[in-house]
């Protein structure tokens, strides 16, 4: 199984975000996941700057900022948001104990934790 390394503690959640961008784009696998996907996942990471990430036709891309109109939005703190991209913590007990906050399309949240499954294991 590979997994990420842990980042600096300087923007940990973004550092890791870009290497699910990189793996995404070139794992077969990932890319056939995304192929027929549009979606923008905000992330709302407290004390973190806004970031987001576009899926779309295969590609994924991370980008800083708030974007206008995400198909979802994930809130949390920065330590829940970093166990969650590593897979160390499961999203459902985050989302039940109230330590991660999600708005917008469960289907395009549970498909992005999906792909994070896949990326880890890739």
């Amino acid at each position: 199984m590979v997994c990420f390394e842990e980042a600096s503690h300087v923007s940990r959640v973004k550092d890791i975000l870009a290497r699910l961008v990189e793996r995404a784009n070139n794992l077969p696998e990932v890319k056939d996941m995304t192929s027929d996907w549009i979606c923008t996942i905000q992330f709302d990471v407290e004390g973190e700057m806004p970031l987001y990430l576009s899926f779309e036709n295969g590609v994924a891309s991370l980008h800083e900022g708030t974007h206008q109109s995400p198909k979802v939005t994930l809130k949390a703190k920065e330590e829940t948001v970093y166990k969650l991209l590593l897979g160390e913590l499961d999203s459902i007990k985050a989302y039940f104990t109230r330590q991660l906050h999600v708005s917008g399309s469960l289907s395009d949240a549970i498909k992005f934790e999906q792909i994070g499954e896949a990326v880890r294991k890739g």
